[in-house]
């Protein structure tokens, strides 16, 4: 969710409030009616592979994944609400980014190119799994240690342009959505 207003902000402070307050088992929480009552002045994006739209799609129901989308764009507008695409290397992100794209053009929404950023540089990658191993109390030559793709850093524009570039409209949107303003 990002801010686009001073009203947005407020909003997405309440939001942020009411999803420790009212969140269930412990973890802030966010439920459709909420996003319907604080939503104004908010771009919505849909997440990267961990989101409820793109683990529809891993899960084989594209229809499901198809009605939430129409349910973001209903709650936010179709011209506040974007589907993300991602490339960072994982295997599923080839079978959901085309499905992402079909079920964009289908609702009527616009797609937006992001990278999910673990860290700063590439050269960081290994810093950061040892963090994250020190955290979850394993050892890097675990077989359960969680293991990071070492595109999950901080891009440049340029590599962001070649990363997406067989969707040039997701890029487009980037630079959209930086200069949406409803004051």
């Amino acid at each position: 969710l990002l801010a686009v207003s001073t009203e947005g902000w407020r909003n997405l402070m309440k939001l942020s409030t009411r999803s420790f307050t009212e969140g269930f088992y412990y973890k802030p929480r966010v439920d459709r009616e909420l996003l319907a009552e604080f939503g104004k002045g908010i771009v919505c994006c849909s997440a990267c592979l961990g989101g409820e739209i793109p683990a529809a799609i891993i899960a084989g129901n594209e229809e499901k994944a198809k009605k939430i989308a129409g349910e973001y764009a209903d709650i936010f507008g179709r011209d506040r609400f974007f589907l993300e695409i991602q490339n960072q290397g994982y295997p599923e992100q080839a079978e959901v980014n085309p499905a992402l794209v079909r079920i964009a053009r289908e609702v009527g929404v616009g797609l937006v190119g992001t990278n999910d950023a673990h860290f700063l540089n590439k050269e960081d990658k290994s810093t950061h799994e040892i963090v994250t191993c020190i955290s979850m109390r394993k050892k890097l030559n675990e077989e359960e240690q969680q293991r990071y793709s070492p595109e999950l850093y901080f891009k440049s524009q340029e590599e962001m342009r070649a990363s997406l570039s067989d969707w040039p409209e997701a890029i487009a949107n980037t630079l959209r959505i930086a200069e949406m303003n409803e004051a």
